[in-house]
């Protein structure tokens, strides 16, 4: 499984080890713990119809702890939340059965289904369609696709006098938010799977009919010290701003952090992830400098270089982060290292690593999802050795192995 697959995984890992933040798409990480968003509006009132959306990234395992049936529960983990918790009248929308979807009003809820606490970013989104005062008919939606459909036989009204908006925690202070969240908008009216999709990956102008509250979190720079940057500002015309309550702000966690990612990459081949929209490759080593014909979805670079894509829906534009292509390190041959195995994977604690045969010198080395090098290890007269995961913090990595004179092989490794 792995040998067939190091050609592809080679690629992506070379492109996470190069990776420049330029253009980058920055996103917001809550340590779960005491960080929260706090807003001053509350989005939609009474039973009236709503859309909430977001991209997001955790490992937490949000499923009740419960001693005998699963003692590594943590609860449930808050997306947001508006309303009073002692009128029964909040509006939350969390994770908590089998890590899937949940949207909550005091004292009832209904639930999703795909499970998406595999530190991987996820659209999530749930939509709100009031038909009676106790009667509501909801759709969650996973990844541009649906995830379940069901009905709300619950009471679902918010008032003007509940909390106001709070991201990342329930109204009451309870069931923190852990890991990246990044693009968060709610609308009110019903959003079809057809709008939803049609601006996954973009940013929107801010002026959509039925937005009523944007947060695309692009303020401060990704693990810097952004210390003096504690708002973040609401693009739809109701025009608040969020006040970030605890945050550490400096760091790779509780701060200002890289968010989804609008490019994939394929061997030498780059993907705009927005289907259904009108491109622009860009050259970023020449200042953003548009690439004549390179107009379509994807773009195969004819030299190595740092590129980019504008994406266009409607009026409006974003330009994705930057990614570096070296094109002479593509097209590796797929008997780097045969029966190489990495396990357990995912970790908690120990990586081991086992080759196919005994090397002299082994080079090790662990990348983020950002590109940054968080570890560097060498191992001589070797066919198998471990990593220690713990001191980590949980999502996905890239560790490329270097054995004699062999080519470089790299395995995605997801620390939980």
């Amino acid at each position: 499984m792995i040998k067939q697959l190091h050609r592809k995984i080679a690629v992506s890992a070379l492109m996470a080890g190069s990776f420049l933040i330029g253009n980058a798409q920055t996103g917001i990480h809550f340590d779960g713990e005491d960080d929260y968003i706090q807003g001053n509006t509350v989005p939609v009132q009474g039973t009236d119809p709503r859309t909430i959306e977001a991209w997001i990234k955790t490992t937490k395992n949000s499923t009740a702890y419960n001693a005998d049936t699963n003692p590594t529960g943590e609860g449930q983990s808050v997306i947001c939340d508006w309303g009073k918790e002692s009128k029964g009248n909040r509006f939350t929308f969390n994770i908590l059965p089998n890590n899937a979807l949940r949207l909550e009003v005091n004292g009832g809820g209904v639930n999703g289904v795909k499970s998406v606490n595999d530190g991987l970013w996820h659209h999530v989104a749930v939509v709100f369609e009031s038909s009676t005062s106790t009667n509501h008919s909801v759709k969650f939606y996973v990844d541009g696709k649906l995830d379940a459909e069901t009905t709300l036989a619950k009471y679902a009204y918010t008032s003007s006098y509940g909390e106001k908006l709070k991201i990342g925690v329930r109204v009451d202070g309870v069931n923190f938010f852990r890991g990246g969240m990044d693009e968060l908008r709610i609308w009110n009216k019903v959003l079809s799977l057809e709008e939803l999709k049609s601006r996954m990956y973009t940013e929107l102008c801010g002026d959509e009919t039925g937005l009523v509250a944007y947060y695309p979190f692009n303020e401060g720079i990704p693990d810097a010290d952004n210390s003096g940057v504690s708002t973040t500002a609401d693009g739809s015309p109701t025009a608040d701003t969020g006040t970030l309550k605890n945050f550490a702000l400096t760091g790779t966690t509780s701060n200002w952090v890289t968010g989804r990612s609008l490019v994939s990459v394929e061997d030498n081949t780059l993907s705009a992830n927005q289907e259904e929209a009108s491109y622009q490759w860009l050259d970023c080593a020449n200042a953003n400098t548009a690439i004549e014909g390179a107009n379509g979805q994807t773009f195969t670079p004819e030299a190595s270089g740092t590129y980019a894509v504008e994406v266009t829906v409607g009026t409006c534009v974003t330009t994705s982060e930057c990614v570096t292509v070296d094109i002479n390190a593509l097209g590796l041959e797929e008997n780097l290292m045969d029966t190489l195995k990495v396990f357990p994977n995912p970790t908690s604690g120990n990586l081991n690593v086992a080759l196919n045969s005994v090397y002299q010198s082994v080079e090790a080395q662990l990348v983020s999802i950002t590109g940054k090098v968080v570890g560097q290890y060498q191992f001589n007269n070797t066919n198998e050795f471990q990593i220690e995961l713990s001191q980590f913090n949980s999502g996905v990595y890239f560790l490329n192995l270097k054995a004699d004179q062999l080519d470089a092989v790299t395995i995605k490794v997801v620390k939980m």
